[in-house]
């Protein structure tokens, strides 16, 4: 077919042409789902009306046909499909097309193309067939940047392009009926590793590499596999992982060796992977002043307590037949109880970290209760305070002494419930059992002139004095002496003793009005607030305490949830009938969720120096902090429409409608990725699941892919 080009209606359409250009470009500003088109996967098959985006099924008006060795396909879908804004006009029968890089204008029978305002010669012209107009396929999705592949056995057609972000290295594993596959997108394109009959257990990233446990179903095996230029490389057959922690700048891995049958402990440098040792079977664990300590066990039914120190990667025995079976840790300590090897004796240990010698292991009591709640030991003035049975002991040199108080005309001993060390003092809750001793620790009634005890809290001063050690009937005793302590809080049935922040909360009962109470104190001043049923939570940041409390409303004698505000000294509610659901500190500010009786309604809430309602009608789903942002996921019944929300410096901005999130991870500066369920009315599936780029500078998401089933997603630093 020849064709007769007239120059001076040429240009004359090219001027056109640019008023069709400024339409588009506010067209495309403001219509636009998503930012663009940079991630495209487009499938076409000759002959048929049926083609994929992105695994989504899409329908079009005329099938994709050959004409003298071009694939031609309706205009409209191809050119919107990469991204494009379109423009017909039926008069000069001109197609004008738009997206952010680039526009096309084409004509019908024309083979003179033009191209960010450069002249292109076409291999075949536009036609106008069966009353739709097709163009030609190649053409326009290489003068897009994309790749297109033709495959002549199937007759079909096969679009890519991938979008360049500069996110850093990101892998996902999508999981489905048919096969599972592992995508890598490296800012530059996306890579597949396709798993025949192979599942991946779990996996994990470190220095840049990522560590899987892959089961194969065929011969029900596993192995420790390393993804390495998107490949899978076998490190260890017949092995699994079993978890993996960071210390000394490794990662180290716990696995299990299939054949062997024991576990294994292992580590990874960034360079290389090595076996510290094998048959290792580790219990508890802890990481304290730079040291690893391990409880460990062997297929030769020997246990142990070991420790691993930065110099060396060889374990330490701190104590041999030894299992740990709690610990907790404070500043300077941690305490750990434990059983032996043999017998039944329990253990309470206190290890101080400062060498890997077992004189840092130190036995501080043996054949211990196994009633020893590991919350309810402390070090205080360089002694060991432990809870036993409500009996409150002072532990040295592996003696336990049950500890009294001098009161004026007998010695006392108190049934304890808590222990806490505040500001350089011991608060001892207490209930109102008690005994009572005279001068030479026999049992005696309580003295008609002292005060009954109904329970409350002791104060310890420090620079502790106590008497000499007494020995009565096998029970060894020492008296903390007058002065030394005070009767801090009276009359209480004490329920729960915590620190949060810069404040002793004590909560319980009134032993004499029967009156729920909350006490806080900061060290200067005591509140007493009544009325306070249970503390669901605490949480504080600067000077500032928080406290959820379920409370009783007087006025209309019902129970109701409540958010105290104490800022120094000064107590006071921030919000009253409100259930709290979730809350962050984010840069001094808190932001809060839940359910408020008043409007019956679940809100969002932010507070700094004002209370602040965000989100008035909204049901949330999804709640993560990354870094300083968090972002808020749910349903705005207002609008019966899901919302994605980013709160950061206390600001709120609304990011995205009619998305449901499954899950966001940060990547490198200025991105997230996103797995979600897209539920925006033009998408051709009511509710398809999408992975995105969320670009935090611009305030933009791009569609990497839809239709994925994303199991996990890592980034790899």
């Amino acid at each position: 077919m020849n064709y007769e080009i007239n120059k001076k209606y040429f240009y004359l359409f090219k001027i056109i042409a640019f008023t069709y250009v400024l339409l588009l470009l506010f067209t495309y500003n403001n219509n636009k789902s998503y930012a663009n088109a940079s991630f495209i996967d487009l499938f076409f098959k000759v002959g048929s009306i049926e083609y994929t985006s992105q695994n989504e099924s899409k329908t079009l008006d005329l099938a994709p046909f050959v004409y003298y060795g071009t694939s031609l396909v309706p205009f409209r879908a191809i050119l919107e499909e990469l991204g494009y804004s379109v423009q017909w006009d039926n008069k000069t029968k001109t197609i004008s097309a738009l997206n952010e890089n680039n526009t096309i204008i084409l004509r019908i029978n024309s083979i003179y193309a033009e191209v960010n305002g450069e002249d292109r010669i076409l291999s075949v012209a536009p036609k106008i067939v069966s009353g739709r107009t097709v163009v030609p396929l190649r053409f326009v999705a290489e003068c897009s940047g994309a790749s297109v592949s033709w495959d002549q056995d199937n007759k079909t057609i096969h679009i890519t392009q991938y979008g360049k972000f500069d996110t850093g290295k990101v892998v996902y594993y999508e999981k489905t009926n048919s096969k599972n596959t592992i995508y890598a997108y490296d800012g530059d394109k996306i890579s597949t590793i396709t798993l025949e009959n192979k599942d991946i257990q779990n996996w994990y990233t470190y220095k840049g590499q990522v560590f899987l446990t892959v089961s194969e179903e065929s011969r029900e095996s596993k192995g420790l596999y390393l993804l390495k230029d998107n490949d899978l490389q076998l490190l260890l057959e017949n092995f699994e992982m079993k978890d993996s922690f960071e210390y000394n700048d490794n990662l180290v891995i716990l696995g299990y060796d299939r054949v062997k049958q024991y576990d294994m402990l292992c580590r990874f440098d960034g360079k290389a992977f090595y076996i510290v040792k094998d048959n290792f079977f580790v219990g508890k664990r802890f990481i304290f002043k730079d040291k690893l300590v391990i409880s460990k066990y062997d297929n030769n039914r020997k246990y142990a307590v070991v420790v691993i120190d930065k110099t060396s990667w060889e374990p330490i025995v701190l104590r041999d037949a030894f299992i740990i079976n709690n610990y907790i840790v404070d500043k300077n300590y941690v305490y750990i109880t434990g059983n032996g090897q043999e017998g039944t004796k329990n253990f309470i240990v206190v290890y101080d970290g400062n060498s890997i010698s077992a004189s840092s292991f130190k036995v501080v009591m043996e054949n211990a209760s196994v009633n020893v709640d590991i919350n309810n030991i402390v070090m205080f003035e360089g002694k060991l305070f432990i809870n036993i049975d409500g009996i409150l002991y002072v532990v040295e040199n592996n003696n336990p002494m049950r500890v009294v108080f001098q009161d004026i005309g007998a010695k006392v001993q108190y049934t304890v419930k808590f222990m806490k060390v505040f500001k350089n003092k011991l608060y001892v809750g207490v209930t109102f059992n008690t005994s009572y001793y005279d001068d030479d620790y026999s049992s005696i009634s309580k003295p008609n002139f002292m005060i009954e005890n109904k329970g409350g809290v002791i104060e310890v001063l420090n620079n502790l004095e106590t008497s000499d050690l007494a020995v009565v009937k096998a029970n060894k005793y020492v008296t903390v002496n007058l002065g030394k302590y005070r009767k801090f809080i009276q009359k209480l049935e004490p329920v729960e003793m915590k620190v949060e922040g810069n404040n002793l909360l004590v909560w319980g009962q009134d032993s004499d009005s029967l009156d729920q109470v909350l006490y806080t104190y900061n060290g200067a001043t005591i509140n007493k607030m009544l009325d306070i049923v249970r503390v669901n939570n605490t949480l504080s940041f600067g000077d500032n305490t928080f406290i959820d409390v379920r409370d009783r409303d007087r006025l209309s004698a019902t129970l109701r949830n409540t958010i105290i505000m104490q800022k120094g000294s000064a107590i006071s509610n921030l919000i009253v009938g409100f259930e709290t659901e979730k809350w962050a500190d984010l840069d001094g500010s808190l932001i809060f969720t839940g359910y408020q009786s008043s409007g019956q309604r679940n809100k969002v809430y932010s507070f700094k120096s004002e209370l602040l309602e965000q989100l008035g009608n909204y049901d949330v789903d999804y709640w993560q902090k990354l870094d300083d942002s968090l972002f808020i996921g749910g349903l705005n019944k207002e609008s019966r429409s899901y919302q994605l929300y980013k709160f950061k410096d206390g600001n709120k901005s609304f990011l995205k409608d009619n998305i449901i999130i499954n899950t966001i991870i940060k990547v490198k500066n200025p991105y997230y990725i996103i797995d979600a369920f897209d539920k925006n009315s033009d998408s051709s599936s009511p509710s398809s699941r999408v992975l995105l780029i969320y670009d935090d500078e611009l305030g933009e998401f791009y569609k990497m892919k839809s239709g994925v089933q994303v199991w996990d997603m890592l980034y790899v630093q």
